[in-house]
């Protein structure tokens, strides 16, 4: 099995997706510039329609703006979706007392979700690879 076997959404749909997520937001990636801001900007872009692609994420449109959906592979405590707000002034709070850059994401997805931080603790695999490029997009929204 190749890694394309994994795909069930055209890279067209995944990009339709990614725009219709950026453009709400205002994301530019170029924003993520570190000194090397294309290789970062590129890899989380790759990572967010990676999951796109793979079904594990969905953006979600609808009269109150855009919001994501999460489908996990492997089912958490009963949970096998996990729906995520918009970002708002309460998440970007919830970050002012978080240090590491995991400790943020996680605790932004949490906050966005309504789900405890323990639920990405207990994620593995391509589930946290999704949760992560979800994360790393809402960072910098």
């Amino acid at each position: 099995m190749n890694g394309e076997d994994l795909f069930i959404l055209s890279e067209e749909s995944a990009l339709e997706q990614f725009e219709a997520l950026s453009n709400f937001y205002g994301i530019n990636l170029s924003d993520l510039d570190d000194g090397d801001g294309e290789v970062a900007s590129n890899a989380v872009k790759s990572k967010f329609l990676r999951a796109v692609r793979e079904g594990l994420l969905e953006v979600t449109e609808s009269e109150d703006g855009v919001g994501v959906k999460q489908t996990l592979l492997r089912e958490i405590g009963g949970v096998k979706e996990i729906k995520y707000t918009q970002v708002n002034g309460r998440a970007r709070k919830s970050l002012r007392k978080t240090k590491g850059h995991y400790e943020q994401m996680y605790t932004l997805l949490a906050v966005l979700s309504g789900e405890s931080i323990a639920m990405y603790d207990k994620m593995t695999g391509r589930d946290l690879a999704a949760a992560e490029g979800l994360a790393l997009l809402f960072l910098v929204a």
